[in-house]
């Protein structure tokens, strides 16, 4: 379907194109003017020339073609443009100018692979470029940018205003919570994230190369699709990609091939996970491509802080090519910290021996976490535990968290959202907690460039998960002076009790003998 519609547009700018009217004074004059005007500074504009004007009336005109190889572009299937001795036959029907652009773009090509030589090839110095000193007849005109949207004569001046606008690409992430796509996200260390990478094609599009770098607390995965949607359908877009797993060899191939030897900075690369050129043929003005992919939250991820940014640059057009601003996507990784103590005395006294579980909320159930020793706490050198999203056996994480001696403990790689801390144990002598403590874990703020987004958890206090433990209340201790009083006393009273008793029996006895 794609073909068919770039075949039809071509067609009918060919006729378009072969109906333009020139008024020329003499054969052969050499006094065209080609003005491009918005140029873009420091590009190359390049001049194919396809006919020549040799003579022409009122309303008759003769066209010759300047190369011999032109024949075989303008008689193939479907154009069927007839060429006789290097002249060309039309039928006069035209179409609007806006369908230019395709003609242009499937000229220039075919010159390039077909060895056809430029007239001219000028870098912009400024916002103009002026060709001068040409033959009347038609032209296809090709930037870096792309294809200008022009195929003319010259008659005699003309101005051609730079119809290319700027590519731009737009880099998002998934939040899984609901599902949406924008700027950040929150994930747990270990999960897997979904990228999407979208490139609004522009006019005169070609050569697009896409450079996806990512910080080193993310894993890349693998390239999902490429695609465009055209007349609501769907095309798969070719591409051709080379990974940083590949070796540095491979890439230096893959750029070499992408941009040409020596026509790109190679430091810029250095650090890509992915780098992909999608095929000319699938770069449509109007439509817009879409990559994703995806990748993993690994135990190098930054903690709260500015996050793991992944970074999308677009190249296009050709020596030198041009470079887009930076899209980017910032992951979030999230943690808390928990304080086990007493407060029966009026001051917190941490408290060893307490055994905790966590558990998250996702999908409404209830998940038991596991974790790996992470080392201790650079500042306060209490312990850090890391959650592992899919424990494997012999990995050595394991589910169950005891406080030491400074009753605290500190979690980290977690997603935002409800966590449950269960005390499955109680340090020795103390009550066991009859309920969960609800954390919650909420990014509030809003992304910048420059600046993390803040976070808070729901029940912290001084930046802890404090959570108290009390002491029974039926007896006071084990073996302490209130209860030797109270059993002494006891015992007392039923020794008393029973020598009345056992006097009042004798008593009885006598009474009843005499």
């Amino acid at each position: 379907m794609k073909k068919m519609q770039k075949i039809f547009s071509v067609i009918m700018i060919m006729l378009l194109a072969l109906t333009l009217a020139i008024s020329v004074s003499a054969e052969g004059e050499n006094n065209g003017k080609i003005t491009v005007t918005s140029a873009v500074d420091g590009q190359v504009y390049t001049l194919y020339q396809i006919a020549t004007l040799e003579s022409a009336s009122e309303v008759n005109y003769s066209y010759k073609i300047t190369d011999a190889k032109w024949e075989a572009f303008l008689e193939q299937d479907p154009y069927n443009i007839e060429v006789t001795d290097s002249y060309i036959r039309y039928d006069g029907q035209s179409v609007a100018g806006s369908e230019l652009p395709g003609f242009a773009l499937a000229a220039v090509e075919y010159a390039k692979a077909n060895g056809i030589a430029p007239t001219a090839s000028l870098e912009a110095d400024g916002d103009s470029v002026v060709f001068e000193n040409l033959s009347l007849g038609y032209y296809a005109i090709d930037s870096t940018l792309g294809t200008v949207c022009m195929l003319t004569t010259t008659n005699p001046e003309i101005s051609i205003g730079e119809k290319n606008s700027t590519t731009t690409i737009n880099k998002f992430v998934k939040e899984d919570s609901n599902g949406t796509y924008d700027k950040s996200n929150d994930a747990s260390i270990g999960q897997e994230v979904e990228f999407l990478i979208e490139v609004d094609v522009a006019v005169g599009a070609i050569n697009y190369v896409i450079k996806d770098e990512m910080s080193d607390g993310l894993t890349f995965g693998s390239i999902s699709k490429v695609s465009y949607i055209l007349n609501e359908t769907e095309y798969t877009v070719d591409y051709e990609a080379v990974y940083a797993t590949d070796g540095a060899e491979a890439v230096t191939t893959a750029l070499n091939n992408f941009f040409g030897e020596g026509n790109y900075d190679a430091a810029k690369f250095a650090d890509s996970d992915f780098i992909i050129k999608l095929d000319n043929e699938d770069l449509f003005p109007g439509t817009q491509i879409e990559i994703m992919y995806t990748a993993t939250v690994n135990e190098n991820a930054v903690i709260a802080s500015t996050g793991n940014p992944n970074e999308a640059t677009l190249y296009y057009g050709e020596n030198p090519y041009v470079e887009s601003e930076v899209s980017t996507t910032t992951t979030f990784v999230w943690d808390f910290s928990v304080f086990k103590y007493a407060g029966a005395t009026g001051e917190d006294v941490p408290l060893e021996g307490a055994v905790f579980q966590l558990y998250d909320s996702h999908d409404n159930v209830k998940h038991t976490l596991s974790f790996v020793e992470a080392g201790t706490n650079a500042t306060t050198g209490y312990p850090v535990y890391r959650v592992v999203i899919a424990p494997q056996e012999g990995d050595g994480s394991f589910t169950d968290i005891t406080t030491d001696e400074s009753g605290k403990f500190h979690i980290i790689g977690l997603d935002s959202g409800v966590y449950y801390l269960t005390e499955i144990a109680p340090p020795e002598g103390y009550n066991p907690l009859t309920h969960d403590i609800t954390v919650n874990i909420m990014r509030t703020g809003s992304l910048s460039q420059t600046a993390s987004l803040n976070y808070s958890i729901a029940n912290a206090v001084d930046g802890y998960i404090k959570v108290l433990n009390n002491t029974g209340y039926v007896l006071p201790g084990t073996g302490g002076i209130g209860t030797i009083i109270f059993v002494t006393i006891g015992g007392l009273l039923v020794i008393a009790m029973g020598i009345l008793l056992v006097s009042k029996m004798r008593m009885s006895k006598v009474a009843f003998v005499k």
